[in-house]
């Protein structure tokens, strides 16, 4: 029993060790796979103009999941009108989407 806990001890201490490198590091998503914290500075002004998305074809929104983990994706986006458009394809049912996190959070709509 106390081989079983010293076991499962390290695994958790690992597990938030390797939080921590992510978490300074981060962990940008690629293509299609979804990552964790997004590194770059962080803009709390409201954008008025998103036409500098014209040159960008995606961009990488982040959100927290349920587990209160970032989670961040690539996405296609297209500003038409002053207004910044984002795809949201993916199919029914489980598992969550990142579309989801942000539902819940007026403040994002």
């Amino acid at each position: 029993m106390k081989t079983l806990l010293k076991i499962a001890g390290a695994i958790i201490v690992c597990l938030m060790l390797v939080l921590v490198v992510l978490r300074i590091t981060g962990l940008n998503p690629h293509d299609r796979t979804p990552g964790l914290w997004l590194t770059g500075d962080l803009v709390t002004t409201p954008v008025t103009d998103w036409s500098f998305t014209d040159k960008v074809p995606t961009i990488k929104p982040q959100t927290h999941s349920r587990f209160l983990l970032p989670h961040s994706v690539t996405i296609d986006c297209l500003a038409y009108n002053d207004q910044l458009y984002v795809s949201s394809v993916y199919p029914a049912g489980p598992p969550r989407s990142w579309n989801e996190n942000v539902m819940p959070a007026p403040t994002c709509v």
